[in-house]
């Protein structure tokens, strides 16, 4: 079992929950054709498996042995729950927070003494879905990513076709098992190194951005994703035509830099006339700028 131990990197991308709103994409049933992707359709069995996961794969059914394992234990457990309060507005909370846990993530319950209107559902019958994903985020933040948890859960993700997987300590957006993969896996593993935190950030807002229903914003995340990460390899430039340009003369192919340049197509126009960016172009943009990522780190290291 692997414990949950560990300093928190101030660095961390922000989770879910500290974006003040989440707007979620138009209501729709999932099928095993179509995945969920309003977050509030997202079946009980997935917040089930969810707890279950951090019991088995987290924290472990043995219980502390000694004084000074339980006294870990509690300050696990305790600088979670100030990394969830602080990150989210609630508390305090009133449970142990090891309780406080479970409820927010299986049952979409807390026992804090303050609960923002912003943080219910829209009946107010439970917590929005984007502040349960952030305890299990917070959580992950103490001790680091944990393969075989997040492995549980896109399994589970699968079955019940919930348009989500997680990587690393964050849960991404996702259309299909193939696109994760081939594209959003891999581009989250090559950025995850410290050369490329701009791009990385970028490239996890992208996502954020998409799923909260900011489309616009999130092709210029994914524009600004290319651009951090031409940059961070010494291609320098104001825009991406620029950038790609400095590429080609670090041997990148002109069918390449050319791709690149045309990638500004994507940005969204002031123009009345032009029809704003809907979810299928952000999503374009977000795979385009992965595959570039993908290519461009290749050929330029």
């Amino acid at each position: 079992m692997v414990g949950i131990g560990g300093s928190p990197d101030a660095r961390h991308p922000p989770t879910w929950a500290e974006r003040e709103f989440l707007a979620l994409l138009a209501q729709q049933a999932g099928t095993p054709d179509e995945p969920i992707s309003d977050l509030n359709l997202i079946p009980q069995g997935f917040w089930d498996a969810i707890s279950m996961a951090t019991d088995y794969y987290l924290i472990g059914f043995d219980r502390p042995s000694t004084r000074q394992e339980a006294d870990g234990w509690r300050n696990a457990w305790r600088s979670w729950e100030h990394a969830f309060i602080w990150g989210t507005g609630l508390g305090p909370i009133h449970d142990h927070p090891w309780a406080e846990y479970q409820k927010v993530v299986r049952m979409g319950i807390s026992s804090a003494r303050e609960v923002p209107e912003r943080t219910w559902d829209e009946v107010r019958e439970k917590l929005r879905p984007a502040y349960r994903l952030a305890a299990v985020e917070h959580l992950l933040d103490l001790g680091g990513a944990q393969p075989e948890f997040a492995e549980a859960i896109n399994q589970k993700a699968d079955e019940h076709f919930v348009a989500l997987r997680l990587e690393g300590t964050r849960f991404l957006f996702s259309t299909s098992d193939e696109v994760q993969e081939q594209i959003v896996r891999p581009a989250v593993v090559l950025l995850a190194g410290p050369d490329f935190e701009k791009a990385q950030a970028a490239y996890l807002e992208a996502n954020r951005l998409a799923i909260g229903g900011d489309y616009a914003g999130s092709v210029a995340a994914s524009l600004f994703t290319v651009l951090s990460l031409l940059r961070s390899m010494g291609c320098e430039g104001a825009s991406l035509a620029d950038a790609a340009k400095a590429a080609r003369n670090k041997g990148v192919p002109e069918a390449v830099v050319a791709l690149v340049k045309d990638l500004e197509g994507f940005r969204p126009s002031n123009d009345d006339d032009v029809d704003p960016p809907g979810p299928e172009e952000a999503m374009l943009a977000i795979h385009l700028a992965a595959c570039s990522a993908k290519y461009l780190q290749r050929k330029l290291r």
